[in-house]
């Protein structure tokens, strides 16, 4: 969750300036680009990413832990996937 920068840096070279491009975007490609996040325990780190969220709304947020094994967060993100498309 502490990557703002890194993700400030893919916003700027990969997606488009504004909402409306990138949803032109996602409609002629059928893709959505978001980053994937599994929420932690810390707080801190929830308020600061609930800001981001709120600044850029290009976030899928799923409900395990942060650093928990890969292979349990690749499930959860298939689930909601599923469930959302």
């Amino acid at each position: 969750m502490g990557f703002v920068g890194q993700r400030r840096s893919l916003r700027k070279s990969w997606t488009p300036v504004d909402q409306q491009r990138l949803q032109r975007l996602e409609d002629a490609t059928g893709s959505a680009f978001m980053f994937v996040i599994g929420i932690a325990n810390n707080k801190a780190k929830v308020a600061e990413l609930i800001k981001e969220v709120a600044q850029h709304d290009d976030f899928m947020l799923l409900n395990i832990e942060e650093y928990s094994k890969p292979p349990y967060k690749m499930l959860a993100f298939f689930k909601v996937t599923y469930a959302l498309f």
